[in-house]
């Protein structure tokens, strides 16, 4: 799992005042993501992306 703080994207080149975190998980592992942001009352919020 990786948290960015203060930003939106994983790169945090823009400041905002909450935070994101991002979760990395193998390709097809959608519920498992969504059921590790159930667990602290949030949703995925947007689609999977391949990143680093």
């Amino acid at each position: 799992m990786q948290v960015a703080c203060n930003s939106h994207d994983i790169h945090c080149d823009e400041w905002t005042a909450d935070h994101t975190v991002f979760i990395h998980a193998r390709p097809g592992h959608d519920e498992r993501a969504a059921w590790l942001a159930a667990q602290v009352d949030a949703q995925v919020i947007g689609p999977p992306e391949f990143g680093w």
